[in-house]
């Protein structure tokens, strides 16, 4: 199975492009006349992102038919980061604009495909807020938040990202991991949470008239064992007399 063709609509970087016919998509496109570019600099590099795990028995590199020795020197490198703890949870919001569900937000597509299908969104309201049940407690260290990618990107300015045990107020009270200034169109943003520990990780944006539209959700983090749980609660025992 052509993976390259299959996820046509996963996260693609490369460092700095040469300009707007030269971005990073065009060497996923299945087309041999087209070509990604980086600019003149120290260690150009390119990634895409497979979105789930896969054991990779080949890669196949096309080359240019003009400056073809530009390739040569180049390291193919596979790698493996931590699992998404999101894909095993479960999302709610306080709304949902039509088609546009909970869970579209952690599908393990960050929304380059079928944009109008594949990310959420809550209708416009006070206190928006999308909330991730991972089922069990975890110490979460990074949150990944991916923004659409075509208009209305300023939508997700001012959110916050809490994480906690605590379902007051659906979740909003848990404590703060951070505060999303902006994220630029399409963009995936790393949230560092310095191992809070918590079930619920909840995205809020305060205030009226607010819209929060998400097109991926990630998670990473470590599980948290009981012992360490309750090792801060207060037993009250109990006399009869």
């Amino acid at each position: 199975m052509n993976l390259r063709m299959q996820h046509y609509g996963a996260k693609l970087v490369s460092y700095q492009f040469y300009n707007l016919a030269s971005g990073p998509k065009l060497a996923l496109d299945g087309l041999i006349y087209t070509w990604t570019h980086t600019k003149k600099e120290t260690n150009p590099w390119w990634r895409v992102d497979l979105l789930k795990v896969y054991r990779v028995i080949r890669v196949t590199i096309t080359n240019r038919p003009s400056h073809a020795l530009r390739i040569n020197g180049a390291v193919i490198r596979i790698v493996f980061v931590d699992r998404n703890l999101a894909v095993d949870g479960a999302a709610t919001q306080s709304s949902t604009f039509p088609g546009w569900f909970a869970e579209k937000a952690i599908d393990s597509n960050r929304g380059f495909q079928q944009l109008n299908t594949r990310c959420s969104s809550t209708l416009t309201e006070t206190n928006p807020w999308w909330r991730l049940d991972l089922r069990k407690v975890y110490r979460i260290s990074e949150v990944v938040v991916t923004n659409r990618e075509y208009g209305c990107t300023e939508l997700i300015n001012r959110a916050e990202i809490r994480i906690g045990n605590s379902l007051e107020n659906n979740g909003n009270k848990n404590p703060i991991c951070a505060v999303i200034p902006a994220i630029p169109a399409g963009e995936s943003y790393r949230y560092l949470c310095n191992g809070i520990d918590g079930r619920y990780v909840n995205l809020i944006i305060p205030g009226d008239m607010k819209t929060l539209a998400l097109c991926e959700v990630e998670v990473y983090g470590e599980g948290v064992t009981m012992s360490h749980i309750f090792v801060n609660k207060t037993v009250r025992s109990t006399n009869t007399f």
